[in-house]
């Protein structure tokens, strides 16, 4: 179901609630989701973190994998979300930051995707539903909580540019193919996918390693590329659907 993004205001959303556990559903067809460099030290723990290329500008994202191949969400299984951890884009939905076309003022609005499963438009579908609003048209914690987290992805994509800057100037990043053999003995090559090269790292001189210590990058990267080891889980998670199929 495509988006459809207003803005939240009481007048019209008064009697709006959001759902309050339901990203097990609203993810199961997501294979990947956007991961800010202020989520990676948490996210890490839990999946693995690699990089893929925009198909429209070309640019590096940092994402969160869920599964090999496109609507393939393996931490999904019957509408329940199999990990401890559920990063802040799953967190932030139904609610989205928008902009306004001001080029020097650029005001931030909170929208809500209201055609969202997890929007209940008179309040009355879960007892568990949280209000926007209260008796006195003042926000509830809800809406608070959506804005503190979306300002946390605003500050992890500002984070990311300037780290894909730093690694493009550097020559960091390199491709990551994953050639897997199934259970089944099918077999898949994983391609589009980038991490950071370690190798490279060692061949930067003193000045260079400064600067990434300085912004606090070489930790990052210890931590994207320990993640990696998650890739390993994921492939178990297919395994165990194939052998059960």
């Amino acid at each position: 179901m495509s988006k459809y993004l207003i803005e939240v205001n009481f007048q019209d959303h008064a009697n709006y609630s959001v759902l309050r556990e339901n990203s097990a559903q609203q993810a199961k067809h997501l294979n990947m989701i956007p991961i800010g460099l202020n989520e990676v030290h948490k996210t890490s723990l839990h999946y693995p973190l690699v990089w893929i290329k925009s198909s429209v500008s070309g640019q590096f994202k940092l994402v969160a994998l869920f599964g090999f191949e496109p609507g393939e969400n393996l931490y999904c299984k019957n509408d329940i979300w199999n990990n401890n951890h559920i990063p802040l884009h799953l967190q932030s939905d139904p609610f989205y930051l928008a902009y306004s076309n001001n080029e020097t003022d650029k005001e931030k609005y909170l929208c809500v995707n209201i055609n969202s499963q997890k929007i209940d438009v008179n309040g009355k579908k879960n007892k568990t539903g949280l209000t926007f609003f209260n008796g006195n048209g003042e926000k509830n914690i809800c809406l608070h909580q959506a804005q503190e987290i979306l300002a946390t992805l605003a500050h992890g994509e500002m984070l990311n540019e300037m780290f894909i800057k730093t690694a493009n100037q550097l020559d960091l990043f390199q491709s990551l193919s994953l050639d897997i053999t199934w259970h089944n003995h099918q077999t898949s090559k994983i391609l589009g996918l980038y991490t950071i090269d370690p190798s490279k790292l060692e061949q930067l001189n003193e000045n260079q390693i400064y600067k990434l210590k300085s912004n606090g990058y070489i930790e990052f990267i210890h931590q994207l590329n320990y993640s990696l080891n998650h890739i390993e889980n994921l492939i178990k998670l297919k395994n165990n659907l194939i052998v059960k199929a």
